[in-house]
């Protein structure tokens, strides 16, 4: 991955936080901030970024091409799924949750060697492998969410 000063090339954090305008209001993003990040139905090739703790706890506080975070979780909403193969609608139902670590407006250039991370509601009830679509249930150590992919870093 490409990176200037341990982050991500062309971070949108400045001092340690980023703004962005979300509706009508703008919303900060702190570096380290505990975040729950998924594909924006609206825009696929962006991330919004919700806090899960902070002032705007529940609220989408930015959007970004990429997002690295660390400690990453895995989650999915079984119910939500349900509905979608019900409806045949989407909704946000999967996210990875951890802690901020940047962001970025644009793609990150990778070594290739990462394990590559997915989700369709369709094809498995969990995030899996690109490769051989083996379930994806453990954490990971650092994960970079950017296209339609996860790319895990490190595992813990």
């Amino acid at each position: 991955m490409s990176t200037e000063s341990n982050g991500l090339k062309e971070s949108m954090f400045v001092d340690g936080a980023f703004e962005s305008k979300v509706g009508k209001v703008t919303r900060i993003c702190k570096h380290l901030m505990r975040v729950r990040v998924y594909r924006n139905l609206n825009k696929p090739e962006f991330y919004s970024i919700l806090a899960i703790e902070g002032e705007n706890k529940g609220k989408v506080i930015g959007y970004a091409r990429s997002v690295l975070i660390k400690d990453c979780k895995f989650k999915v909403s079984e119910a939500s799924r349900q509905r979608v193969l019900r409806e045949q609608r989407r909704n946000v139902h999967a996210f990875c949750e951890g802690y901020i670590v940047d962001a970025s407006e644009s793609a990150q250039s990778l070594k290739g060697d990462e394990i590559v991370i997915t989700y369709n509601p369709y094809k498995l009830p969990t995030f899996y492998k690109r490769s051989d679509e083996t379930a994806q249930t453990d954490n990971c150590a650092q994960a970079l969410l950017q296209g339609s992919d996860v790319h895990i870093i490190d595992n813990i």
